[in-house]
């Protein structure tokens, strides 16, 4: 076969744009650049006085109360889709969701210290956060939306600690849809036992505080989530 000349190349670059394509192929290639992500999420929390003021001295000094700020960052880029033009993000803002904005108390001071929101596909995404606070997955429990879409989250490092198997246990039956917890052990993760037994006392908490909280409720129809202990490097490649 011949090779193409530089005047076959040219035109067929003009006889091919994007934009005129069909409509409904357009937003399918959208649909296919979405791809399956791990959403690591770091929760900063910073300390901020409410006011300074002057004792009459020329001093100046802190007042309580304290204002708490929560900023929620994620190492991944948003979504390509996203970015590209206004109907590729039309097609995106179907499918990705903006949470996990800051969080300020009291809120007027929202206003000074903003973020711009995180995305994530509940039918893709796997969301995770660490364990740097056991405050970490509570501050997660502010995001009503995302919290009733998610469908997979994942906490750690976990140590083998009753003091984190209760706090999950509690946290867990907010998340309404969740199908899969995936609790992630770094470094020496025991032997496979171990982990059975880890993975079974926080379904337990689990039931309990389901049980517990939303008996009164219209929650008899929720569904314990699949509970899977995975080691840091299985976990990055469960995808």
């Amino acid at each position: 076969m011949a090779p193409i000349t530089r005047s076959q190349a040219a035109a067929a670059r003009k006889t091919f744009r994007f934009p005129s394509l069909p409509t409904e192929l357009r937003l399918m290639i959208w649909r296919q650049s979405f791809e399956p992500r791990i959403l690591h999420i770091t929760i900063d929390t910073i300390y901020l006085p409410e006011h300074n003021s002057d004792n009459g001295r020329g001093r100046r000094h802190c007042c309580t109360p304290i204002s708490t700020h929560v900023r929620f960052k994620a190492r991944e880029k948003p979504p390509i889709a996203l970015q590209i033009c206004h109907e590729s993000r039309a097609v995106a803002l179907k499918h990705y969701i903006p949470s996990f904005h800051s969080i300020t108390a009291p809120p007027a001071r929202a206003s000074e210290m903003t973020q711009t929101a995180l995305y994530f596909n509940p039918e893709l995404d796997t969301v995770h956060i660490g364990n740097q606070s056991a405050q970490d997955l509570g501050h997660i429990c502010y995001h009503k939306e995302a919290i009733q879409n998610m469908k997979v989250l994942a906490i750690g490092s976990l140590p083998f600690h009753p003091v984190w198997i209760g706090y999950i246990g509690r946290m867990v039956p907010a998340f309404e849809n969740l199908e899969t917890l995936i609790l992630v052990i770094v470094g020496e993760s025991g032997s496979d036992e171990d982990g059975s037994s880890f993975r079974s006392k926080v379904e337990n908490e689990i039931v309990q505080a389901n049980d517990l909280f939303y008996s009164q409720g219209n929650r008899k129809d929720w569904k314990l989530p699949e509970v899977k202990v995975m080691s840091l490097q299985d976990f990055e490649n469960h995808l």
